[in-house]
Parts: C-alpha cells; structure tokens; sequence
C-alpha cells in the first residue's frame, strides 16, 4: 500500500494488555472496572514524566489498548513503563482482592499508521505489528516468568533508542528474544526485566558507542543480528523518514527530542 503524506501519520505507540482477563477468577462485571485501574495507573506512569493527557489519544481494545504519542521521546515512555509501573503496580496489588490484580504486557513501538475515520482509531503495518507482538505466546510466556509486568521494545526501537544510550537507558536491561506474530512470522524484540535464567549477552553482542549525541534514527548493531527490516527510507516532499525519525536537509527532527535529558523533578 502506498502512502501519501496526507494519508499516513508517525507515531509512537505504548501498547498495554492485561494478562489473564477473562480467567476463571475474573467476573465479567469487574472487565470495566480493570481496564479503568489499568488506564490510571498507566496514565500516572506517563504523569511522572511529564506526559500529560493532551500529549497521547488513548484507543480501548477490551482488555488493554494503545496509547498514541505526539512529539513525546521514546525514552520518558521507556523510562515510565520501567521506572514508575513497577511501584504503581505493586502498590495496587497490594491494596486490592485477588481479581482485581493485575500483570501487564507493554511494547513500544513506532511506525507509519493510517487514520481510520469511523471510530478515530489507526491501523497500518505498524499498529499490527505492535497488536501481534502485545498478544503473542511468547510475551505472555516472558511474563508468566518475571512477575507482574514485562515490556518489549521492537527493532527500531531498540536501534534508534535505547542502543545508543540516549537518556542513559540500559540496554544491559534487556534481552534479545523472537515472537511470532501472525501473518508476520518470527519477529525480534527486546524485552526487559530479563529473565532470572538467562545467559548474559557476550561482549560482541552488546557493544555500543560511548557518545549520547549519535542521532536516533543511527543503528550501531543489536543483540542479535538484524535479521527484520521494519521499514525502508520514505521520502515526502524533502523529508526522509528512516526507521521513524524525520530528517529534513541532513538534520534529523527526534534528535534533540531523543538526546533530552530526564525530565524536570
């Protein structure tokens, strides 16, 4: 499908579900009230580090949605997911019966989506893979192992972000694994925390460049070798978009968003 500039818009995703929804021990009058605690703590989450409401549109998919960012760093969505739902999140399951807690899947992604006019939500190659990946056995399975909550980042952002260090994310926080998501096969993605059991990465595997001022959209290697190109350079009227970042005469547009530092106490 060719996009048009009009037609397709960027976007950063923060895909969230909520494991086990319809469980034996879940009633199904207390759905409503699970996806509403879920929002909340996210959204606080998102508060934390300066993300207000005005700063994302939020799509409702039953048993979790999608929060869609404008001009928001990956990193502060990063840092909220790992940084601030882990005491969220133990705080609320402390406080609540037995089928009011929650586990949670995350993923970050970002893409092109397509604006579907009927209900105001997107959809596009970016959206379904982000769907596929929130939902496939092996996240759930990733959690079922780490407690409460995992996330996955995908190859762009793993590439564009946190490799590279911007905002000090730790990529030794994370571990290479592959998903399979329907109608796209074996896809790799990074998922943290790690995993009690699992082998630390070699050297080779984890080298990374000690400068925060490389642009975004660079890729200096994986944990894995990059076996799935997410997305080819597409150009609009003298914008090129690589891997999700703009860059416009040579400079690209999410650098200084990137490359910016924790946010104001």
């Amino acid at each position: 499908m060719a996009y048009s500039e009009n037609h397709a818009r960027h976007r950063l995703m923060l895909g969230v579900d909520l494991q086990d929804s319809s469980g034996p021990a879940r009633e199904e009058s207390l759905s409503s009230e699970l996806v509403e605690n879920l929002q909340r703590l996210v959204r606080r989450a998102l508060k934390s580090q300066g993300i207000g409401s005005d700063a994302y549109s939020w799509q409702n998919r039953g048993d979790g949605g999608r929060f869609d960012f404008h001009d928001v760093s990956p990193v502060r969505v990063i840092r909220a997911v790992t940084e601030q739902v882990p005491s969220e999140l133990r705080r609320h399951n402390r406080r609540v019966a037995q089928a009011l807690r929650m586990a949670l899947r995350f993923v970050v992604h970002e893409g092109y989506v397509v604006p579907h006019e009927a209900d105001g939500d997107h959809n596009g190659r970016a959206v379904q893979e982000l769907s596929g990946i929130l939902d496939s056995p092996e996240l759930r399975q990733a959690l079922r192992k780490r407690g409460d909550w995992v996330l996955a980042v995908t190859k762009p952002i793993w590439q564009g972000v946190v490799l590279p260090l911007h905002g000090d994310l730790d990529p030794g926080a994370f571990e290479a694994s592959s998903v399979h998501v329907k109608s796209r096969g074996e896809l790799l993605v990074w998922v943290t925390p790690r995993s009690t059991s699992a082998a630390r990465p070699d050297s080779a595997a984890t080298s990374r460049p000690t400068s925060h001022d490389a642009p975004s959209g660079s890729a200096h290697g994986s944990a894995e070798p990059p076996r799935i190109g997410f997305y080819a350079p597409v150009t609009f009227e003298g914008t090129t978009s690589i891997g999700g970042v703009q860059h416009i005469g040579g400079q690209s547009d999410g650098q200084s968003d990137r490359t910016s530092d924790r946010p104001n106490p």
